[in-house]
């Protein structure tokens, strides 16, 4: 708690010099914004980076797409094999209670 005390001048004393820098009364505050995607995927850098990565995503995907296709044809086995083992099964004695 006290070292938050000790700060808070340090805090409010940036704020107000940041806000006497930012703009007078004679000149308003400016303010810019960037379309960030834009600027790095439409230079010749990102547009290779992009192909890039695409190439090594791509890869990955087929892979990935192989497994759950694998995973989905062994889970269809187990559950014919389950069904089969089922219909196999000698029916059970009563019990002697």
């Amino acid at each position: 708690m006290r070292e938050l005390r000790g700060r808070m001048p340090f805090a409010l004393a940036l704020i107000l010099a940041g806000s006497a820098f930012a703009g007078s009364l004679n000149r308003p505050l400016k303010v810019a914004s960037l379309n960030f995607d834009r600027a790095v995927f439409d230079t010749e850098e990102g547009k290779r980076g992009a192909q890039e990565l695409s190439r090594k995503l791509g890869a990955k995907q087929s892979e990935l797409k192989a497994l759950s296709t694998e995973i989905d044809n062994l889970k269809q086995r187990l559950k014919d094999h389950a069904a089969d083992m089922e219909r196999r099964r000698p029916d059970r004695p009563a019990s002697r209670d």
